[in-house]
């Protein structure tokens, strides 16, 4: 088995906040689900395109300009329309305690 794969989806995610608080599992999944309904909103509709938990890290908004590239299998030269990328850059606190795991594997 190929640890690599494994990942916390959002009902896992909610199975393990329901157990930890005792709160139902439908009520949590509804918090989550306008939690990141929020997060999104803020992101594509938002003054600042930026949604920053203090501790945790940020979600922004990264605007790539149109530019003109060449298509790899053909050699054709491409205009590229400008596009945007979700970002999400990890707080210190975050950051500190990756650093810590460093090459555990749970």
């Amino acid at each position: 088995m190929r640890l690599d794969n494994l990942k916390l989806n959002k009902n896992g995610l909610v199975s393990k906040v329901a157990k930890q608080t005792g709160i139902p599992k439908d009520k949590v999944m509804e918090i989550v689900n306008q939690f990141l309904i929020e997060i999104a909103r803020e992101l594509i509709f938002g003054k600042f395109g930026k949604v920053e938990l203090r501790g945790f890290g940020a979600f922004k908004v990264k605007v790539h300009a149109a530019s003109r590239r060449r298509n790899p299998a053909t050699g054709e030269l491409m205009n590229l329309a400008p596009h945007w990328r979700c970002i999400f850059t990890p707080g210190m606190a975050l950051r500190k305690k990756l650093k810590e795991k460093g090459g555990e594997s749970n």
